[in-house]
């Protein structure tokens, strides 16, 4: 009885081992990839002169200054990780200046990392019309329709945020992961080979890799599989995912 019980235990550890290492998987190449844009706009202390002119007509000093000390508490909490605390102060902001952008746009990085994507997607809405030519908020509203899997609608935003400005990796790779759920792979290289000319780094050749594993050409994607693992050190957590990829290719020629 005492052998079954270990046996069984065995067992279950290795069933941890391999989530955890599926789970890592999925991190690093597909979660982790789509991730929001931190654009913040100008601080309120450098607003334009037309805004500050608005301002001094519609909330007295006094509510200016209070606003101003809640938004520092509010940074100080949104940096700290306590999003349920920021997201207070920064609607209390709100409800002493509705077009505050910064609180906006704040409240739109929360939402999205509580994963609560409508939210989000009103917030950035709201922000488009305060600031339409943002990228930031193009890319973030293509995460929040993303997330509820409205894939040409973000497919759309991510290449307005490209439009905008072309030199983010990350957003490539975000529109690479879209191409690859609208079954577009060939688009979806071409976006990722777009992100490696802006920031040549191994995580992305891994997606590359991946991406044309799907296309079938396997002996290509082992060839970047295996640079990456040369180049990267022992401890480099881009090792085992690599090794998965090379085992996902052994599955398939099997």
């Amino acid at each position: 009885m005492f052998y079954f019980i270990l046996l069984a235990l065995s067992f279950l550890g290795l069933l941890v081992i391999y989530f955890r290492r599926s789970k890592s998987y999925r991190l690093l190449l597909m979660d982790q990839a789509l991730v929001p844009d931190d654009g913040i706009p100008i601080p309120h202390e450098e607003m334009t002169a037309e805004r500050a002119e608005i301002l001094s007509k519609t909330i007295p000093i006094h509510e200016h200054l209070e606003m101003k000390e809640i938004f520092k508490n509010g940074e100080i909490s949104f940096l700290a990780g306590d999003y349920d605390e920021s997201e207070k102060l920064f609607i209390r902001v709100l409800s002493i200046d509705e077009h505050h952008e910064e609180s906006h746009a704040r409240l739109g990085l929360i939402y999205l990392k509580k994963g609560l994507s409508t939210k989000a997607e009103a917030v950035y809405r709201k922000l488009l019309g305060l600031n339409p030519t943002h990228p930031s908020y193009h890319s973030n509203l293509a995460l929040g329709l993303y997330m509820q899997r409205r894939m040409e609608d973000a497919r759309d935003s991510y290449l307005k945020a490209i439009e905008l400005d072309p030199d983010k990796a990350n957003r490539y790779i975000n529109l690479a992961h879209v191409y690859r759920d609208l079954k577009s792979h060939d688009l979806a290289l071409e976006a990722v080979e777009k992100a490696l000319q802006i920031a040549p780094q191994n995580q992305y050749r891994l997606i590359f890799s991946e991406i044309l594993c799907d296309l079938g050409r396997l002996d290509e994607a082992r060839e970047i599989i295996q640079k990456a693992l040369q180049e990267e050190d022992k401890e480099s957590e881009l090792r085992p995912v690599a090794r998965l990829l090379l085992k996902k290719i052994e599955k398939t020629e099997s």
